[in-house]
């Protein structure tokens, strides 16, 4: 009975894992497609005149602000728990291959243009003002939940 039971949690947190893995696929597919038409946006300058860079920039130095928080938060909970706990499957997957910093390192180093992109394609699209409102409270929210998940996941 009990040898059935671990074996039911074991096959329970690798459908669990294999379900995030698939989230994060669609994540990383929807989020790249739209990044990549930032980047459209950006080398047409008469596409270009239609995003308000103040704006822009904004978001993005609020988000590097944030992403600061994210990785030594990050770093401190796979030094604790492990890396097999890190639920972003590429960081997890950076990690395994660099260690914790190297993997922090080359993922951040990834992510940051585009994050910049992304931003930039959404300003464009939600240029009547609430969209983008809307989307930069989402991004704020979410920097500020990543950390206190993070250090909420460590035993004290």
């Amino acid at each position: 009975m009990r040898e059935n039971r671990k074996n039911l949690m074991i096959l329970s947190y690798r459908v669990k894992t294999k379900m995030i893995d698939f989230i994060w696929i669609l994540f990383f597919v929807l989020s790249a497609s739209y990044s990549l038409f930032g980047i459209y946006i950006y080398s047409r300058p008469y596409l270009r005149e239609r995003v308000n860079f103040k704006q822009v920039w904004g978001l993005f130095g609020i988000f590097c602000f944030l992403k600061i928080f994210d990785i030594l938060s990050t770093a401190y909970f796979t030094s604790k728990l492990g890396i097999s706990y890190e639920g972003n499957m590429f960081v997890r997957e950076f990690m395994n291959i660099f260690g914790i910093w190297g993997g922090l390192a080359v993922s951040t180093i990834i992510f940051i243009p585009y994050a910049f992109f992304l931003f930039l394609s959404v300003n464009y699209v939600a240029k009547n003002g609430r969209g983008w409102k809307i989307f930069k409270m989402i991004i704020i929210t979410i920097g500020v939940l990543v950390p206190i998940v993070n250090l909420g996941s460590v035993p004290i």
